[in-house]
């Protein structure tokens, strides 16, 4: 996609371009997200690669390059709007290699400043892991570090990165088991190497070629895994004592253990079968908070849900996200395909859509129940085009909203007539909650001390 800026004619590379690229590398991810979801094999079978990868960067094209902005400082924006947003191994690593980047950027620096910026990237992002294998997105991060940026133009060079990370990414096949098994190429290294195609493209004006990439034959559910059941998420702050200490107490308790960040709060990713220990893990070293916990794999408990059917069958479907089994029974009495999270947590975008094939509906409704799942509920919705049905999101932002909505669904009416009347339902209710304040705080009753109601 051509940028809609102009370029910097006059300074050369700089915050201009790399929004450009950053536009590119968003329509890029969106592009190949489906390939991206079905080759991802490693370090879980999940097929959620491609859309982490995208949920982490999108907003990035959201901000603005103000007057005199510099290439570090807007490249630094984009690391922290990516990092704020990373989800997932692939999203996590993909944010630690951006922010790497952007310490080393030099405005409208050279070829050979290029080549150790990207050397900090790679070595930021590798920092990040605990336990870094060969055929993932740092390998493919540091193949194109031994790239020469000497005595070449930087449109030249880039051209050079991109070719380098294509051939490095058709090599990971053979560098690891898991997907040698499956016959693909690592789904993160293929993600990165997008980021290398939209930096070529942006400074030779020319879009770089269709990948040509072999798919996956077999199932991801025929893909043997037998780690960790969940993907545990949270901000940590402590000092640097304290995350070294949670780094290796985490490496005891499950694998995929990135801790991404400069300072506090870092963000912390693991792969356990005890969220609770991870998350103590942390506050017994620091403070924790906005923790989010998935499901990696469903479990035969989970199957049971899953395949559950709406007690209402009708030209048109809805799909709720709720959290525990008892308001998913209420739920599916209303008529309603749930999806069920983990406390304190949000389903993936596959969960969703699958949910929306299950109603049997050529037209679905999608209640995500909570603002922070609104981006998942509208990739899958847009996902669902690919089985052959229309699906729009209400974006309720609590399941009070939800089920207010559900009393009124009507299977048999309109997907136009539906939205309109259960979006003024929803909107027309009013919600609260009951929490525990995690530290001191002025509200708008009053202050509040830790520990209050």
């Amino acid at each position: 996609m051509p940028s809609p800026l102009p370029p910097d004619t006059q300074r050369g590379f700089g915050a201009r371009s790399y929004l450009g690229v950053m536009q590119r590398f968003v329509a890029h991810l969106a592009e190949h997200e489906s390939l991206l979801n079905d080759l991802n094999v490693f370090p879980v079978p999940d097929g959620d690669t491609g859309t982490n990868s995208l949920l982490t960067v999108h907003k990035c094209t959201q901000l603005s390059v103000v007057e005199h902005i510099g290439l570090m400082e807007f490249a630094q924006d984009v690391a922290k709007v990516a990092g704020n947003n990373a989800r997932g191994n692939s999203g996590v690593i993909l944010s630690e290699y951006l922010r790497g980047l952007s310490n080393a950027l030099v405005e409208g620096g050279s070829a050979l400043q290029w080549q150790a910026a990207f050397r900090s990237a790679a070595q930021v992002a590798r920092s990040s892991v605990s336990n870094p294998r060969s055929g993932t997105i740092l390998t493919v991060a540091d193949q194109v570090t031994a790239v020469d940026g000497r005595n070449v133009e930087l449109s030249e060079y880039f051209l050079h990165i991109s070719q380098c990370a294509r051939e490095a990414v058709q090599a990971t096949t053979g560098q690891m088991p898991e997907l040698q098994v499956a016959g693909v190429v690592d789904a993160g290294a293929l993600a990165l190497s997008l980021f290398f195609d939209a930096l070529a493209a942006e400074t030779s004006g020319n879009e770089m070629p269709a990948l040509e990439l072999d798919v996956r034959t077999c199932a991801l559910d025929h893909i043997a895994y037998d780690g960790p059941a969940h993907e545990v998420m949270f901000r940590f702050e402590g000092s640097s004592a304290a995350v070294a200490a949670l780094r290796a107490s985490l490496d005891g308790l499950g694998d995929s253990v990135t801790v991404s960040g400069q300072h506090p709060p870092y963000l912390v990713h693991v792969h356990v079968d005890d969220p609770d220990e991870a998350v103590r893990a942390g506050m017994l070293l620091g403070r924790v908070q906005r923790i989010s916990v998935s499901r990696l794999l469903n479990s035969p408990d989970d199957a049971a849900t899953s395949t559950a059917q709406p007690a209402v069958h009708g030209q048109l479907g809805i799909v709720v996200v709720c959290h525990g089994a008892a308001m998913a029974e209420l739920l599916q009495s209303l008529g309603a395909q749930p999806v069920v999270a983990l406390p304190r947590s949000e389903p993936a975008t596959w969960e969703i859509r699958d949910a929306i094939v299950r109603t049997g509906a050529q037209q679905v409704i999608v209640l995500p129940s909570d603002p922070d799942c609104l981006g998942s509920a509208q990739l899958a919705a847009r996902d669902a085009i690919d089985y052959g049905i229309e699906a729009q999101v209400i974006p309720t932002a609590s399941i009070v909203q939800s089920l207010a909505a559900c009393s009124v669904f009507d299977p048999q009416a309109g997907l136009g007539d539906a939205v309109t009347e259960l979006s003024a339902v929803a909107g027309a209710v009013r919600y609260g909650a009951v929490t525990l304040a995690d530290r001191d705080a002025q509200t708008p009753v009053g202050p509040c001390v830790q520990g209050d109601v």
